[in-house]
């Protein structure tokens, strides 16, 4: 069955709140967990202790123990007492998870080789929990090369010894941390002399690039570069989504999205397709996907798109839900439009999804011109959470300042993270980073 962008069958929208009026299938079924996150929505109110990013763009979140890690393309930060000096910190800063306290040891600082300043893209704690894994646009950390790709520990800032990843010879834009395998996503063509077209795998111990991932991505949407912009794994680590700039995999037709089966000792393309993203948007963007997360438990994928409004018969400036385990080409099972503004990011908690950007609305089908809200339409800025099942939009509306978007989510068992280049949330000040937390959340609605 397919939940339309209009109203699922059985459902109605009652004050923003999704009510089930009729049993659904078991693909519906909302997955039980003791986490937070997987039983209530997040506080509308940002905790008032988050560090300050003073300039730039928040671009990854990572927690290891009862550290924050975060990357983008900011200089100066400093902690939420406005008394609290400004810190310099060039793309990478950590901070206590409760207090907000800045580290002053980890301090690396990151340098682009011209006057821009470096950007970091993805971060991935390392398995045992003593090292990120640092991807992104930067020649060197403390001085030191390899350029866009290394390994630091999270006690000083310094470079993990042993760690000698080849260099990628062009951008990396995501990072994923399965098993015993660290896939990279960027728009390079090789790593160090080795030909990788889009998607890599290195092994997460010492960096060595292995034969699990040879798959050639090439092609381009609508001009620019062959690039896998995103991409995520199942928990069970057996497939692997990519979203991006491309055509073909192996090959085989696969239009800006292609999922890997990656349960053996080399990475295939799945028989999984999709015909829903077709050329076509915007020209201004050579890809309209922007984000994809996995949910917890594997069985289906959310995407995010911009695009410029294109009517339902398209999935620009959309939120799209696929199954992961079927095979042959796929239709999405539900489809939210914003009519006409970007969703950048997204986070998966099972029952949620939290959508960000600089959107206007949700559940915009019916605008008439890509500008103004249609029928239907409900008042999001900027923040958003929608209901898995269905797509629709829950009560949950902190707002933003909508800028550009938002870049990263996290969810952890206290807070819903959230990185922007704005500095404000829910009508407070909080730049460029905000918590949200699950304690003082609302309850999701009854069935």
């Amino acid at each position: 069955m397919i939940a339309s962008h209009r109203f699922a069958p059985g459902r109605r929208l009652i004050a923003g709140l999704t009510v089930l009026l009729v049993a659904g299938s078991g693909l519906f079924a909302v997955p039980a967990s003791a986490a937070p996150a997987d039983q209530e929505l997040a506080s509308a109110n940002p905790d008032n202790w988050t560090p300050r990013v003073l300039d730039g763009e928040v671009q990854a979140i990572v927690r290891v123990g009862n550290t924050m890690i975060v990357g983008g393309n900011f200089t100066t930060v400093r902690e939420a007492d406005p008394a609290a000096p400004n810190l310099t910190r060039t793309g990478l800063f950590a901070f206590d998870a409760t207090t907000g306290a800045i580290d002053p040891n980890f301090n690396p600082v990151l340098a682009s080789g011209d006057t821009t300043p470096a950007l970091v893209r993805s971060l991935v704690v390392s398995a045992d929990g003593t090292g990120v894994y640092v991807g992104g646009e930067f020649r060197t950390i403390n001085g030191a090369g390899p350029a866009r790709l290394q390994e630091l520990q999270l006690a000083n800032g310094q470079a993990a010894v042993g760690f000698n990843a080849p260099v990628p010879n062009k951008s990396v834009f995501d990072l994923k941390l399965a098993g015993d395998r660290l896939y990279v996503a960027g728009s390079f063509t090789k790593l160090g002399a080795t030909a990788r077209a889009g998607l890599a795998s290195l092994n997460p111990l010492d960096g060595s690039l292995t034969s699990v991932v040879t798959n050639v991505f090439a092609g381009t949407n609508q001009g620019g570069v062959t690039t896998v912009r995103k991409m995520d794994a199942t928990p069970a680590g057996d497939r692997l989504i990519a979203i991006g700039n491309f055509k073909t995999v192996d090959g085989q037709a696969r239009n800006q999205v292609a999922m890997l089966d990656t349960s053996g000792a080399t990475a295939t393309v799945a028989s999984w397709s999709t015909l829903r993203f077709p050329t076509g948007c915007s020209s201004a963007f050579d890809t309209y996907l922007r984000d994809v997360d996995f949910s917890p438990d594997g069985s289906f994928f959310v995407i995010a798109t911009t695009g410029g409004w294109g009517g339902t018969g398209s999935t620009c400036d959309s939120t799209t839900r696929f199954e992961t385990y079927r095979t042959g080409v796929q239709d999405f099972t539900w489809i939210d439009f914003t009519g006409g503004d970007t969703t950048w990011a997204l986070e998966v908690t099972g029952p949620v999804v939290y959508v960000g950007g600089h959107f206007r609305w949700e559940n915009n089908a019916y605008t008439s011109n890509g500008d103004s809200a249609g029928a239907g339409a409900v008042p999001r800025e900027g923040l958003a959470a929608l209901d898995t099942r269905n797509g629709l939009p829950f009560s949950w509306n902190p707002g933003r300042k909508r800028g550009v978007g938002v870049f990263d989510f996290l969810t952890t068992q206290e807070h819903l993270w959230a990185g922007s280049d704005t500095s404000t949330w829910a009508g407070e000040k909080r730049d460029r980073l905000a918590a949200f937390p699950f304690a003082g959340g609302a309850a999701l609605p009854q069935d």
